[in-house]
């Protein structure tokens, strides 16, 4: 009860607000469940777990413990998400992300462990929709395949997002969200049919995922022990896939959620974009059919030489151009500035149009070659903030 209960500790903090603080309530609810005791049996109390360190204010170390309590009571759904109680833990994560938006309102600095947190909210949501398409009759689910397809391609997006955006986790973490990654490729091989860049996918993480374990010396877990002999066998080649959806829907059903021992070093790689002389009511001129340049200001947080960063513009007529942006330029530590001016050469001609803008990172570790040309990425991109809108008016009208 005490474990599920720290799920809704938000909305429960609300209500007793008056007589009780949300510190000493989460305190309550961390050490009233089982999986509390056995924390204190392996590493003494739970919040201690967590130490404030030289210089650091006790409260910080406690919104890093409040994160990690909220964790643990998202990974003590999964038994329900294997049953198909998908209401019950879909109504669960919604208060988990109620939850840490009020600790992380204590203390903002501490944004990017929420964030991660928040992230991972979001990927225990899509394994639970998709989980569903598995335990309901094949009838429905034949049905509703381009669902299934859907929530696999944002799940996928997600985790990259997880795997690239935060940087400060230990090689462990890196590993389980390989394993995610890994998840979500078998469960698109049993749900639809034969996909030659899945494959491509799947075979690249495992690689990665056997190497790091070697380097590192860190033992293997039963989902990766059956996938390695699952693929010693050659279960996924194009001849044998479609045969063996069961033993493949068996495999997903040996994993289980593991724990992230979050620490003050995780940080958040983000990117704010300001398009500099332009709003919703002064759009920006050009002259058809000649380049317009686009002033813009680039804040980049804990970015550093080793990311590759692009700028992306896409126009209504569905023209896409890239510019490099060269993070040595940038003013600053852990928030780099960098003011420039960035060509379009794609201009239409007629008397208006839009420009979208992103801040796109390259996925280094990922092989596929998603951009043809030059002057472009060479890998898949990860977005670093919300894209913009600008709006181009010609002088001549």
């Amino acid at each position: 009860m005490f474990q599920y209960a720290t799920a809704f500790f938000g909305r429960i903090s609300h209500a007793l607000g008056d007589v009780l603080d949300k510190h000493s309530l989460l305190a309550y609810l961390s050490h009233g469940g089982d999986w509390g005791s056995e924390v204190e049996s392996k590493s003494g109390p739970r919040l201690a777990a967590l130490p404030a360190t030289e210089g650091q204010p006790e409260a910080s170390a406690y919104v890093l413990g409040s994160v990690k309590f909220i964790l643990d009571s998202v990974k003590s759904l999964w038994q329900l998400v294997k049953f198909g109680c998908t209401r019950e833990v879909l109504k669960a994560l919604r208060c988990c992300k109620e939850s840490l938006w009020t600790v992380q309102a204590d203390l903002p600095e501490y944004t990017s462990a929420a964030a991660f947190a928040l992230q991972y909210i979001r990927v225990v949501k899509l394994l639970t929709k998709i989980w569903e398409h598995f335990v309901i009759p094949r009838k429905w689910h034949m049905k509703r395949t381009g669902d299934v397809e859907l929530l696999l391609q944002k799940l996928e997006k997600v985790l990259l997002a997880l795997r690239y955006q935060f940087v400060g986790l230990t090689e462990e973490e890196e590993l389980y969200i390989s394993e995610l990654l890994l998840l979500s490729y078998i469960l698109s091989l049993s749900s639809s049919h034969i996909n030659c860049k899945t494959l491509y996918k799947l075979s690249t993480t495992i690689t990665y995922v056997n190497s790091l374990r070697n380097e590192k010396c860190i033992a293997s877990s039963e989902f990766v022990n059956q996938l390695a002999e699952l693929l010693s066998r050659g279960i996924f080649s194009n001849n044998e896939i479609s045969c063996n959806s069961l033993q493949l829907r068996n495999l997903a059903d040996v994993f289980a959620l593991n724990d992230f021992s979050l620490t003050q070093t995780i940080r958040y790689i983000k990117a704010d974009l300001v398009v500099q002389g332009f709003d919703s009511v002064h759009p920006l001129r050009f002259i058809r059919g000649f380049p317009v340049g686009v002033p813009m200001e680039i804040s980049l947080f804990n970015v550093t030489t080793e990311h590759r960063l692009w700028v992306k513009m896409t126009s209504d007529q569905g023209l896409t151009e890239f510019m490099y942006v060269d993070v040595e330029f940038g003013s600053g530590q852990d928030v780099k500035r960098l003011v420039f001016t960035s060509p379009f050469y794609g201009t239409p001609k007629t008397v208006a149009f839009t420009l979208r803008i992103s801040i796109g990172m390259e996925c280094v570790s990922e092989d596929l070659r998603l951009v043809k040309g030059h002057g472009g990425p060479v890998r898949s991109l990860l977005y670093l903030g919300p894209e913009k809108e600008v709006y181009f008016v010609s002088m001549n009208s």
